[in-house]
């Protein structure tokens, strides 16, 4: 029993001797681990988390300590925010110093700051972050530079000190990011309050480490999202000072929109004289509205002052609006020559989301304006070649589950040379879509032929003034002066396929007009003129007819076993009308009468409603017959890239089509012209199509009428040619490859609303657009006796051709070979030069010959940095 109880106590006096030793050895190790670093790789993610937390905790701090729900002591000095890390190599915690070392890629982050660099160093104790960029032997072009992130804003530099606390920094070789601008500075002081202080800075837009041009200034203070100041400033160009020095430097940092002095280019023009051009004031009213007002003025007299405003409420509408009034003035009052001219236009275009009032539209389209404006004050050919000013605001409605369809339309229409307005006040449309009236069943599998009958109903009212507007007065309107007009129509058909291979169609309409006014022609003879009386009051006339057409479809089809060609098929198309319309000149209806129109006592048809803008009945009856000979011809070819189907299309006729018509209950020429119409696309991009007239009848040699007797026994010959007219257009390359980024930015462009035409495209290494119009007619002179062809032909083109990776030049010309004169020609030299780009535009002749050279900053910021001369016709030039 003494021996098993000795026995115990030797056991446990062995453990307490093997216990205390591992005691010993723990206390060792600890005491060495805290005299050498502890090394965390960047996979041992949870361990780096707790080691930072450890990093916030300051418990050894000898100030008060607040304890929490679980009494744990929390230190007064804390970080208010959670510091999280990062490293592509290591991790490295010094425990004594109390300093975290990343390496490799590092990246550290508190609040909205976030810091990558090579290498990055964090001290607990003072809370101060310090991150570098390590230089080594052999250059790295796809290295990153280290970068701070703050919010949107970002800056590279090569050193940088920060405190967490204090929210102080110093950084040397700062290069920020501030909207479009960029800041360099030699060495960058940040303040708490988020301000900064540079010292030997440059500004630029240019986005290059090097940038190619920027405004230097000794000092510059920077308040983030609002504005950057500086002392004297010099225009840097290529690291060389120019004779350019501001007192100061204002550039705005606030992003978005914002009020501001827009600065004026200045201009020298021998005729008038110096002047300040589109300079003047930007309100920004909000984010849906902005109103831009501009100025010219020039030292003899003439100035141009405008209003531009631009508007968008997103998923309601957005549009623009702009209104110019200029005042142009060529030469006193007492010298030869002199031009003064007063000239106005109004621009409008908006455009209703159809989500706001769903089956309801609204648009408008408005170029209003003196018929001079363009002339004497545009720069832009496509501009003041335009001879016809047009507008138009429309609203359309239809109705769910209805069928109805209602629009209402005002429109306006000018023409710079006649110099003649026409306004529509309004111009209403109300439909009924077609519909089967004898239709009663729902599920119909073969209809009977009622069941096939269709009825549409449309109504149209027109009210418009024409007026010339260089004798237009508002005060002298009269009701009068309005032509209007309304006219009902009931349009009624029905189609039936006869043996398979026949197609009947039957139409009749019916119309019915109202008038406000009727007219009566008189000659008088004693002033040997023809008198008009005009009669207001409410009138109505109605007409009719009806027609039926035969057609079908003659297929002839070759193929060939052997060669690049399969097959070739011709498609026939025939087809037979018939039409009839009562005489409403006379008998029951009687809308024209009869009268002298001249000293001879010649007698005229007129109608009583002469000049109504929807129609009126014709007169004289009509029962006849139309003939049209459709042909299509199209060919297969056998395709050795296309392993799918294996064969491609070739249109080689996409139309052509032979028709006439004959009267029978005209007393004399009964049958009318024969036309031939051809039209064919070749390549996908070249559209060529041609028209021909012949005529069946002769000519009388001594008076040049037409008389009642064919060519045939005149001359031997079917036919006598009339006229024919030819017109070729396409553009070249025939193909454009653009690449899938090309194509998307050209999507982003137009989805943000940007005309992408009006940009330099290096894409297409060229491109022509051409058009060729000829027209040939035969005309019997009876001075000459003998026949006399007309030819009318011109050329125009356009295109551009890309030089170089940057140089684009872009050409417009054409060729009139009647007037035999070059038309218009233009040459628009345009360079890419990264953040700069210049322009030169040149029309080398004729009345518009002018110059234009600009070489400015692209970046909206700086858009006022330019160099600008020109010369134009209005220069002598």
């Amino acid at each position: 029993m003494l021996q098993v109880r000795k026995n115990r106590y030797i056991l446990f006096f062995n453990h307490i001797k093997w216990l205390s030793f591992l005691v010993i050895c723990l206390l060792f190790l600890n005491n060495l681990t805290s005299a050498q670093a502890v090394k965390i790789t960047y996979s041992d993610t949870s361990k780096a988390s707790k080691a930072l937390q450890n990093l916030n905790d300051t418990s050894n701090a000898k100030t008060a300590i607040n304890q929490d729900s679980t009494h744990v002591p929390i230190s007064t000095d804390k970080l208010d925010f959670e510091v999280k890390y990062m490293a592509k190599d290591s991790i490295v915690y010094d425990a004594d110093m109390k300093k975290l070392m990343l390496f490799n890629k590092a990246e550290i982050s508190y609040d909205d700051i976030k810091v990558s660099a090579d290498y990055v160093e964090y001290l607990q104790d003072s809370s101060l972050l310090s991150a570098f960029e390590l230089k080594t032997e052999i250059v790295d072009t796809s290295k990153e530079k280290p970068r701070i992130f703050q919010g949107n804003e970002s800056s590279i530099f090569s050193s940088l000190y920060f405190n967490f606390k204090s929210k102080r920094a110093l950084i040397e070789n700062a290069y920020s990011q501030y909207g479009e601008g960029f800041i360099l500075s030699q060495q960058v002081k940040r303040n708490n309050d988020n301000s900064i202080n540079g010292y030997r800075n440059v500004y630029t837009t240019c986005d290059q480490l090097s940038p190619h041009f920027g405004i230097a200034a000794k000092k510059i203070k920077i308040i983030p999202n609002k504005v950057a100041v500086t002392g004297p400033a010099n225009l840097v160009i290529e690291d060389i000072p120019t004779p350019l020095f501001l007192p100061f430097g204002l550039f705005p940092l606030k992003q978005g929109q914002r009020s501001g002095f827009k600065l004026p280019t200045y201009d020298m023009s021998e005729n008038l004289g110096f002047g300040l051009r589109e300079g003047g004031y930007y309100f920004a009213i909000n984010d849906h509205v902005d109103l831009l007002a501009l100025a010219d003025i020039y030292a003899l007299g003439t100035y141009r002052v405008g209003l531009v405003s631009n508007y968008n409420y997103r998923y309601r509408f957005n549009g623009n609006f702009s209104m110019n009034y200029a005042y142009n003035k060529i030469g006193e009052i007492y010298e030869p020559g002199n031009q003064i001219s007063k000239n106005f236009f109004i621009t409008w275009n908006h455009t209703l989301n159809q989500n706001v009032l769903p089956g309801s539209s609204f648009s408008a389209n408005v170029n209003i304006g003196s018929s001079r404006y363009q002339v004497n004050n545009s720069y832009d050919a496509d501009l003041y070649l335009n001879n016809v000013y047009t507008s138009n605001i429309s609203y359309s409605k239809t109705w769910k589950n209805k069928p109805f369809n209602f629009s209402a339309a005002l429109r306006h229409s000018q023409n710079t040379q006649t110099r003649l307005v026409n306004l529509t006040l309004p111009e209403l449309n109300f439909s009924v879509i077609q519909f089967s009236p004898f239709q009663f069943r729902k599920d119909i599998v073969k209809p009977r032929w009622y069941e096939k009958i269709n009825v549409t109903y449309q109504f149209r009212a027109l009210n418009r003034l024409d007026f010339y507007d260089s004798v237009f007065n508002i005060n002298h309107l009269k009701m009068n002066d309005f032509n209007n007009g309304f006219v009902h129509s009931v349009p009624i058909n029905a189609n039936y396929s006869i043996l398979k291979f026949f197609n009947l169609g039957f139409n009749t309409t019916y119309n019915e007009y109202w008038y406000t006014r009727k007219m009566f022609k008189q000659y008088n003879f004693n002033e040997s003129k023809l008198d008009t009386t005009l009669e207001n009051g409410f009138f109505t006339a109605r007409d009719f007819g009806v027609s039926a057409n035969l057609s079908t479809r003659i297929y002839g089809i070759k193929m060939f076993k052997k060669g690049s060609i399969k097959g070739i098929r011709h498609v026939l198309t025939p087809t037979v009308s018939l039409r009839y319309n009562p005489d409403f000149g006379g008998g029951i209806f009687n809308y024209y009468y009869t009268t002298y129109s001249d000293q001879n006592y010649t007698k005229q048809r007129y109608s009583y409603y002469e000049g109504a803008l929807l129609g009126m009945p014709a007169d004289g009856k009509v029962a006849g017959v139309s003939f049209d000979l459709g042909n299509t011809l199209q060919m297969k070819i056998r395709d050795k890239k296309d392993t799918v189907n294996g064969t491609s299309k070739l249109n080689l006729i996409d139309g052509l089509n032979i028709r006439t018509f004959y009267n029978i209950a005209a007393d004399s020429f009964k049958w009318s012209n024969v036309g031939i119409v051809y039209r064919n696309t070749f390549f996908d991009n070249i559209l060529v199509s041609a028209n021909m007239s012949y005529s069946l009848y002769a000519i009388d040699k001594t008076t040049g009428r037409l008389l009642p007797t064919f060519e045939y026994n005149q001359s031997k010959k079917w036919m006598r040619f009339d006229r024919a007219d030819l017109t070729i257009g396409g553009r070249l390359p025939l193909k454009r490859n653009m690449n899938a980024q090309a194509v998307s930015n050209q999507n982003i462009m137009r989805n943000m609303g940007m005309n992408y035409e009006n940009y330099a495209d290096f894409n297409i290494p060229w491109s022509l657009t051409f058009n060729y119009s000829l027209g040939i007619s035969k005309r019997y002179l009876v001075a000459k006796q003998n026949d006399t062809i007309q030819v009318t032909q011109d050329v125009n083109f356009n295109g551009d051709v890309n030089l170089a990776s940057k140089w684009k030049i872009g050409f417009r010309s054409g060729y009139d070979f009647n007037m035999k004169k070059i038309s218009l020609t233009t040459f628009d030299i345009y360079r890419d030069l990264h953040c700069w780009e210049m322009r030169l535009n040149i029309t080398p002749f004729g009345y518009r010959k002018s110059f234009n050279f600009t070489l400015n900053v692209k970046s909206t910021v700086l858009q006022d940095l330019k160099l600008v001369k020109r010369k134009d016709f209005r220069d002598n030039f």
